[in-house]
């Protein structure tokens, strides 16, 4: 768990913890959620049976670290969600809101998120989905919630594994050293090497074409 245990570093270094049980996937085409993982901040339980990886070239992954304040644990939040998506679970819906609902998701947004608002029956859409989640077939991607007291920081992008190294392909909002201000610092020597890797991959030059040979 390197990953895992490099994150849990630079956030107590900060002060701070990861959400807790927070899983970044490798992405695959039409599958958010690859079978490889990378868990922060694991539960004590998690911790001694989650299934460790092997990162390999041209693998892509989502990096999406939530870091809190607080102790890190959250709590399903009263709110009600209205993000979605399939599971990949079969079964046979019994109710016909249900199997329309399941359809017209199928047909739309195929194994991606959606949100309710997107769909063209909002009534018809949160009455099927009621049995799509309680089977299964559906997930619910339910609003978690820290105490109000604390602060919760987000970063996201992708990260792609070449044979020389790992390069960022895409970032959400980037950080700021001259907006976020801080007391607190790194003192391990490692870790501050690590943040100094460049995330872009030199290119080799091209090799230049031979000379023609004189007549």
């Amino acid at each position: 768990m390197a990953v895992t245990d490099k994150v849990q570093k630079i956030a107590s270094a900060f002060g701070c913890k990861p959400i807790e049980n927070m899983l970044c996937h490798e992405q695959k085409q039409n599958d958010l959620d690859g079978e490889k993982q990378i868990i922060l901040n694991p539960a004590p339980e998690n911790r001694s049976t989650f299934a460790t990886c092997e990162f390999a070239p041209y693998e892509v992954y989502l990096i999406d670290v939530f870091i809190t304040s607080g102790e890190g644990r959250t709590k399903k939040s009263e709110l009600r969600t209205n993000i979605y998506k399939k599971t990949g679970t079969s079964y046979q819906l019994k109710m016909k809101s249900a199997r329309a609902t399941f359809s017209d998701i199928s047909k739309s947004y195929g194994t991606f998120p959606f949100t309710i608002r997107s769909c063209e029956d909002e009534r018809q859409t949160r009455m099927g989905l009621i049995e799509c989640t309680k089977m299964g077939v559906v997930q619910a991607f339910d609003i978690q919630e820290e105490k109000p007291s604390e602060s919760v920081a987000q970063v996201t992008f992708t990260a792609l594994v070449t044979p020389n190294g790992v390069e960022r392909i895409t970032q959400g909002v980037a950080f700021d050293s001259k907006v976020i201000k801080t007391e607190k610092k790194i003192e391990d020597a490692e870790i501050r090497q690590l943040l100094e890797t460049s995330t872009k991959i030199k290119k080799k030059p091209a090799a230049k074409p031979a000379a023609a040979a004189s007549a």
